[in-house]
């Protein structure tokens, strides 16, 4: 089921979508505190657009899209619900905008516990801005395939949940790698890199180590 939602993933967005490590989802659900069921489809290095733009990733998941910062000591960390977002928007880059931007609009009331990473709030409607991809095009996709997929049955969402957490546990097993948790300091590429999916979890955004045992 997992490997089916992932190639529907890739019709969607026309580009290969492979499935994480263990360890990868692990510092993932230990990040942002998800059950161990919710796995990462895909990260990208972008910018999120507030008074003072803050460089950091984006983290999609089949029922969650995260934002992770920390930079100069500063962090900044929030997610919400796909079922949350009112609507997406692609703006092309223009005179008042550098960039290209993704414009996300959350239902009234909705996704308050991510205010501080809001641009704004019109009307108790939280809107966030996301900027400088290295590849907007394959970005705005991946968001807009994933969040158009939020409509899936609460009996399919329940089989992805359940065939990822076989996976983790069969491929753990067979590693003999299990992680003890997150902690903050070094960095360590190797574990949470790129994965073959062509994104890449900055050393200065992401600034933990995994511990490993």
């Amino acid at each position: 089921m997992v490997t089916e939602y992932l190639s529907k993933m890739e019709k969607e967005v026309g580009k290969k979508m492979t499935l994480r490590s263990p360890r990868t989802n692990t510092a993932f659900q230990e990040l942002f505190s998800l059950p161990a069921e919710e796995f990462l489809i895909s990260s990208f290095t972008c910018y999120l657009k507030r008074k003072l733009p803050t460089q950091g990733q984006v983290f999609l998941s089949p029922r969650t899209i995260g934002f992770y910062s920390s930079m100069f000591g500063r962090k900044t960390k929030f997610y919400f619900l796909w079922e949350d977002i009112e609507d997406i928007q692609g703006i092309p880059q223009s005179i008042s905008s550098w960039s290209p931007s993704i414009i996300i609009t959350l239902h009234k009331g909705r996704g308050m516990d991510a205010k501080h990473g809001a641009k704004n709030m019109d009307n108790g409607k939280l809107r966030f801005c996301l900027q400088s991809f290295a590849s907007f095009s394959v970005a705005n996709r991946t968001i807009m395939a994933l969040w158009k997929a939020r409509s899936l049955s609460t009996e399919l969402k329940v089989q992805l949940a359940e065939e990822q957490s076989q996976i983790n546990t069969l491929q753990s097993e067979d590693s003999g790698v299990f992680v003890d948790g997150l902690t903050y300091g070094g960095v360590c590429r190797r574990i949470l890199g790129n994965e073959g999916n062509g994104e890449s979890w900055m050393p200065e955004v992401l600034g933990y180590t995994v511990g490993i045992r």
